[in-house]
């Protein structure tokens, strides 16, 4: 796989230069913000960060005629501003790491060299790594996008978490349909499909440790029992808008644990291979597993989700 991943630091410089303004107490000019919410990773991040989010968030979190304010937000839970002030109490241990990060030649063909052994075939491309501060987190969008705090907290294991994202960069030139080329009343489904699948192969790579994680991937027979549930209510249901907002909210944290319990059955009983073959196609990943679910006599998908997932096929492409 003919692959070459840039780093960009542009939105990070901006942010620094922000920060500096508003800790002087005083107003960035709008072509600093412009500059900001343009550079590759706030770009990305936009459809799911509104511009002024940032602005107001920052503007809580570093102004000194805020502190009042931004006090009372960390002490009621505001996680974004309280991560944005120990974003600038690290500012020194941040800036170091970033360039470390610069001078450190060959460091990404490691993240690469992992991502090549869960495609199913060659794949080229330069997918751009931009680093914003945006939460203890990362996105696996068209462009990457990583928090520089977040990327520091995890040490050594942040070449795999870049490995991580960058799957999710790949997975999307495999896809066998277009997700803006749907019927709104199967977006939600689609979606969790698609979360299934390629979350449980990216967390093959590399998986965030959490307090419950084991007693969610426990919990995933109960999971595919309550998906399967609402997927024949919606096939059978004209307006599906409930039902579908139910069925996205049913797999915990957006399909980690239960595509990595899926993903791993298949593993186990088919072989990677066979994964591999449903990377771009999360249609074909809910067959694989069933087909591997059934082999080890354990809870799948009933026949009348099955047929409704042949439809969506049908529609859509896959297998």
């Amino acid at each position: 796989m003919e692959m070459d991943p840039v780093f960009e630091f542009g939105g990070v410089n901006v942010f620094w230069r922000i920060v500096d303004v508003l800790q002087a107490d005083r107003e960035p000019p709008k072509h600093q913000w412009d500059e900001l919410l343009g550079s590759a990773g706030y770009e990305a991040l936009s459809p799911e960060f509104k511009p002024s989010f940032f602005q107001e968030k920052y503007r809580l979190a570093y102004k000194p005629s805020s502190e009042a304010a931004r006090e009372k937000a960390v002490n009621m839970g505001d996680w974004y501003v309280k991560h944005y002030v120990d974003v600038a109490e690290r500012r020194q241990e941040l800036e170091a790491w970033i360039s470390n990060l610069e001078k450190r030649e060959g460091f990404i063909e490691g993240p690469v060299s992992k991502v090549r052994e869960w495609i199913p075939s060659d794949g080229e491309g330069s997918p751009v790594v931009a680093f914003a501060v945006f939460d203890m987190d990362s996105r696996g969008y068209e462009t990457v996008v990583i928090d520089p705090l977040f990327a520091m907290s995890l040490g050594t294991d942040f070449g795999d978490l870049l490995a991580h994202e960058l799957f999710h960069n790949v997975a999307r030139r495999f896809y066998v349909y277009d997700p803006e080329d749907m019927e709104p009343k199967d977006s939600d489904i689609m979606w969790v499909l698609r979360q299934l699948n390629e979350e449980g192969i990216a967390d093959q790579i590399f998986t965030l440790a959490y307090p419950s994680r084991d007693e969610h991937v426990a919990d995933s027979p109960w999971v595919i029992q309550e998906m399967d549930r609402l997927i024949r209510k919606i096939a059978i249901t004209d307006d599906t808008s409930e039902l579908s907002r139910m069925l996205r909210m049913t797999p915990p944290r957006a399909g980690h644990p239960t595509g990595h319990y899926m993903a791993n059955t298949i593993i186990e009983v088919l072989g990677k291979e066979r994964l591999l073959e449903t990377v771009g196609d999360p249609l074909g990943f809910i067959r694989a597993y069933d087909e591997a679910a059934n082999m080890r006599g354990l809870k799948s998908f009933s026949q009348e989700t099955l047929g409704y997932i042949d439809g969506l096929a049908m529609k859509y492409g896959g297998e």
